[in-house]
Parts: structure tokens; C-alpha cells; sequence
């Protein structure tokens, strides 16, 4: 029983890893296509991919949302108000 578990541990950390490299890639991708870097912003892939599985939310949707509003949080505005959706 104690093995299964920890197999199927090892799988969802692998396909959270691989998320998380996809995720960082179109990042800093459309980051540097706005001018922006990875530290103009406190959003990390991390964040999104976990915060995606714990509301059960589409990864890809809830980046398109990030990006279109505020390049992930990097915007003047979005620092101003602390939030990336707004």
C-alpha cells in the first residue's frame, strides 16, 4: 500500500515539474516580449501551477489570464495594486 502511494507521489511530482518547466518557459518568453524579466515580477510559475491544482482550475487558462491583464504581474499598474488580475 505504501509503495503504490509513494509511486503515485513520484508521478504527480514529475507532472508538476514538468508544468512548472512549461510554465517558466512561456514566462519568461512573453516577459522578455513586453520588456519585462523574471524579477519584475513575484509571480512565480510555482504559484500558478500550484494554485491551479488546489482550485482545480485550467493551468493554461488561468496563464492567459495572467499574461492578458498584467504580463504575469510586471505592469506598473499591477504592482501598484498588488494583483495580477485586475
Amino acid at each position: 500500500m505504501e509503495q503504490e502511494f509513494l509511486k503515485k507521489k513520484k508521478e504527480i511530482d514529475s507532472i508538476r515539474t514538468i508544468k512548472i518547466n512549461a510554465c517558466t518557459e512561456y514566462m519568461m518568453k512573453a516577459l522578455s516580449n513586453q520588456g519585462f524579466k523574471m524579477n519584475d515580477t513575484k509571480l512565480t510559475p510555482q504559484a500558478l501551477v500550484i494554485a491551479s491544482e488546489k482550485a482545480s482550475f485550467d493551468l493554461p487558462l488561468l496563464m492567459a489570464a495572467a499574461h492578458l491583464e498584467s504580463c504575469f504581474g510586471a505592469t506598473r499598474r499591477a504592482k501598484k495594486t498588488n494583483s495580477v488580475f485586475s
